[in-house]
C-alpha cells in the first residue's frame, strides 16, 4: 500500500463532497483538467517525480467526476 494508505473499491458519489459548480459540463471538464495538472505539480514538488503517483490528492483529483445537479444516476457513465 502506498503510504500506508488503502483505496476503496466502493465510494458510491452521494458520499463525495462537492467542490465546485460550473454552468456547462465542458467548464467542469476543463476544470477538472486543470485541477489534475495542479496536483500532479504540486506532488512532484512534495515528493519528486517517482512519488508522486502515490499522492492521495492526485488520486483523488484524477478519479474526480462531473456529475449532474441532483447527483448521478446509473444512466449517467462515471468516465
Amino acid at each position: 500500500m502506498p503510504r500506508g494508505r488503502r483505496i476503496l473499491t466502493e465510494a458510491p458519489l452521494a458520499e463525495w463532497p462537492q467542490v465546485g459548480a460550473f454552468p456547462s459540463e465542458e467548464r467542469c471538464t476543463e476544470a477538472k483538467r486543470a485541477a489534475i495538472n495542479d496536483t500532479i505539480d504540486h506532488a512532484r514538488k512534495q515528493s519528486g517525480e517517482a512519488n508522486a503517483k502515490y499522492d492521495l490528492d492526485v488520486r483523488r483529483a484524477v478519479h474526480s467526476r462531473c456529475v449532474p445537479p441532483g447527483g448521478a444516476s446509473p444512466a449517467v457513465p462515471l468516465d
